[in-house]
């Protein structure tokens, strides 16, 4: 078990791609991750190669909490009142505010094109910059917010995304399941990701499915229940103790 945790240390150590699988879920996903400070346009393009959907950046409750970002379903029920279709939509997501990890996105106001490999690159790693700043204490939270606010623009290209307040003890979803990985490998919790594209549009898979793309594409392989194991393992936390809500 500590094995492959040792192997995502020497990966992440080395700024390398890893590939996460969440057998944690019904879904069975795969996800390429890297601690956002680590990423470099290289790396944007090996994960827009094989990866759907947008770029996300996982923040931990904590650091969330400093900047006071809001998140995505409070910002909709803010506007409700004003915008007839949004308080109609929003009656369609009756676990919305169970489920919801989605912040704001944004990008670094020195995107000039805010989908390039560059941009991506600049974007996701400032971020991760911002989490060291703020777990390294070097800057205090009103700096962290005039830094915040100053090198980022709304819209962006890269969605944010909180774990939830207590980890495992709260929620089990893969925002947890990045967070957690980067606590144990004593990495600077910001977590960049995208997931990874079957090419069928299924997007699940076997558990020796997953293994086999991992070794086609000669990335260090982890599955979320080793991580949670893991994770709670050097918390020495009880299982009764673990959420049961869990959001795919």
């Amino acid at each position: 078990m500590f094995e492959a945790l040792n192997q995502v240390r020497k990966k992440w150590d080395d700024s390398e791609v890893i590939m996460v699988y969440d057998d944690l879920l019904k879904s069975k996903r795969l996800y390429l991750v890297l601690p956002a400070q680590h990423i470099l346009p290289h790396h944007i393009i090996l994960m827009k190669k094989h990866g759907r959907g947008p770029f996300r950046v996982i923040f931990d409750e904590k650091f969330s909490h400093v900047l006071e970002l809001p998140f995505m379903n409070v910002i909709y029920k803010g506007i409700s009142s004003r915008y007839q279709i949004i308080s109609m939509i929003e009656e369609n997501n009756s676990n919305i505010n169970l489920s919801s990890s989605r912040s704001i996105s944004v990008s670094h106001v020195d995107a000039s094109n805010e989908t390039s490999n560059e941009s991506l690159a600049l974007t996701i790693s400032e971020l991760g910059n911002l989490v060291e700043d703020y777990e390294s204490r070097s800057k205090n939270a009103v700096e962290l917010m005039n830094s915040f606010t100053s090198n980022f623009k709304l819209p962006g290209s890269v969605a944010l995304h909180r774990s939830d307040i207590g980890g495992f003890k709260s929620r089990v979803s893969i925002c947890e399941i990045a967070i957690a990985l980067c606590q144990i490998s004593s990495q600077t919790c910001a977590t960049a990701l995208i997931e990874f594209n079957s090419g069928d549009g299924s997007n699940e898979f076997e558990l020796d499915e997953a293994k086999n793309i991992a070794s086609k594409l000669n990335l260090q392989f982890i599955g979320a229940k080793n991580i949670f194991d893991l994770w709670r393992s050097i918390k020495k936390m009880d299982k009764n103790k673990i959420a049961e809500i869990r959001f795919d």
